[in-house]
């Protein structure tokens, strides 16, 4: 890839190993599913990305979130009964979630506390309670 392109890209990885991010959006990525060959008879998909449930505070939640946007989108090619789930928070590298925003002095911005302390390990008993599940409609 040309060096010139790596610069301007959105989102580029510092990685060098990596030369370019894709951005999938939720019906591009429903259009592949079914032309990988996903079954319509397929119930379950799980996404492990953050905030794909949308924001821990709903009241902020301005759009609807990337797994309900999905589970709209399959719907439309025919998976009648799927479901997708998706955090409501940050997803770090052990898979533990974060969905603690809280609102800067001046509220005018969210603030993300990502500290050790804040975040709900798989094995933590309200680890599921912050996941959100959409069916297709």
């Amino acid at each position: 890839m040309d060096g010139a392109i790596l610069g301007k890209q959105p989102g580029m990885c510092k990685n060098k190993q990596h030369q370019e991010i894709w951005y999938v959006d939720p019906p591009t990525l429903a259009a592949l599913l079914l032309a990988e060959g996903l079954p319509t008879t397929h119930k379950n998909i799980e996404m492990v990305m953050c905030y794909g449930g949308g924001l821990s505070l709903s009241s902020e939640q301005t759009v609807q979130p990337f797994c309900q946007r999905l589970a709209g989108a399959l719907s439309g090619f025919g998976y009648k009964e799927i479901i997708v789930r998706g955090t409501v928070g940050l997803v770090m590298s052990n898979l533990a979630v974060n969905a603690s925003l809280t609102r800067s002095d001046d509220g005018k911005k969210l603030i993300i506390n990502y500290g050790d302390s804040h975040q709900v390990k798989p094995t933590d008993p309200g680890h599921g309670k912050l996941f959100r599940t959409f069916a297709s409609k």
